[in-house]
């Protein structure tokens, strides 16, 4: 007669040893893996910026509109135009304004500076709106709004 088989069995429990090793090496990996820095940011004038500046006057430098619509093309000052052109055109217009002193004499002012107001389309695909942002950030202006 065997006793062992009356004996009830014994589950096996599951080691908490190996599982906080699992642990471990997956979060040492994922800190190792993920960058820290900031990569491609967009510069953005902050709300408490925005509120110091009065509404542009006829003397310093108006921000450009740029709009995205559903189908993805780009309006620059309401008039559409491709990606490659709208990275010269905003070039010409970061060329066409005073230099960082002026600027922030005419900030000091109560004149904004030179920047973008981005409004895209609602349904627009947010794809296309970092192709977009990517282009203003190559050009270097600051984005004043996203709306």
């Amino acid at each position: 007669m065997r006793f062992d088989a009356l004996l009830p069995r014994r589950r096996p429990g599951i080691a908490l040893t190996p599982l906080i090793d699992v642990v471990f090496i997956l979060l040492l990996f994922f800190m190792l893996a993920s960058s820290l820095a900031r990569v491609h940011a967009v510069p953005m004038v902050t709300a408490v910026e925005r509120s110091t500046t009065a509404a542009p006057s006829a003397e310093g430098p108006r921000p450009m509109l740029l709009r995205i619509r559903e189908d993805g093309v780009v309006e620059l000052d309401g008039g559409a135009i491709d990606d490659d052109a709208l990275l010269a055109a905003l070039e010409r217009y970061r060329d066409a304004q005073p230099e960082n002193g002026e600027a922030a004499a005419s900030a000091a002012k109560g004149r904004p500076g030179a920047g973008l107001i981005v409004e895209p389309a609602d349904s627009v695909a947010l794809q296309r709106l970092l192709t977009v942002l990517d282009i203003v950030a190559e050009a270097r202006l600051p984005v004043l709004r996203l709306q």
